[in-house]
């Protein structure tokens, strides 16, 4: 049975299977056999992408996107822009919030891109222009913002800069939240 061509794809779906059930040790041995065993295998990305579900599930942030960077070393379409995402909450969630930003800028420009297409790239594209609003909260200013989310997503940035101006609101930067809706007005006017 060793000897079998598609041993690699026993093991990936051995790991799932055990991941599915809760059996979280078992699967990291079966996606860590694959690894090691199986350099060129097709479901590497996959295999680290599993690994870093795992580490961010049990808070391990610097583990996982540690997984999360090496599942998007493959560029495989289907995970790429997937480990990229998560990748970006580890780094928010690490307190690199300029890495995180990036990396959801990097999401959203995969997904415009014509191997980023499919409907599933969409979505996350969606998600990554909510999320880069969080992040710009934290590092961002008032008076930028809507030229950088005109850049971003020309077609979302005035929901963006709503969004914006509400965060500041709900953290009590209020003058900040009333810069950005008195923006909003003036610009809406001007239409």
């Amino acid at each position: 049975f060793a000897d079998y061509v598609k041993m690699d794809e026993v093991l990936f779906y051995m790991g799932f299977n055990y991941k599915e059930i809760g059996e979280a040790e078992k699967a990291q041995s079966a996606f860590t056999e694959l690894i090691k065993k199986f350099p060129q295998s097709r479901f590497l990305a996959d295999a680290w992408l599993a690994f870093g579900e795992f580490f961010f599930d049990i808070d391990e942030m610097d583990r996982a996107r540690k997984a999360y960077d090496k599942a998007s070393k493959f560029k495989d379409p289907k995970t790429y822009g997937f480990a990229v995402y998560k990748r970006a909450w580890c780094n928010f969630n690490l307190g690199k919030h300029r890495d995180a930003l990036g990396d959801f800028l990097e999401v959203i420009k995969f997904a415009d891109s014509t191997e980023g297409k499919e409907k599933s790239r969409i979505s996350l594209r969606n998600e990554a222009i909510k999320d880069v609003v969080t992040v710009y909260a934290q590092i961002g200013t008032g008076a930028k913002a809507i030229p950088f989310f005109k850049k971003v997503a020309p077609e979302r940035w005035a929901e963006m800069a709503f969004k914006l101006a509400k965060l500041y609101s709900n953290t009590g930067k209020v003058k900040d939240a009333n810069d950005l809706y008195r923006r909003l007005i003036r610009l809406n006017k001007d239409k």
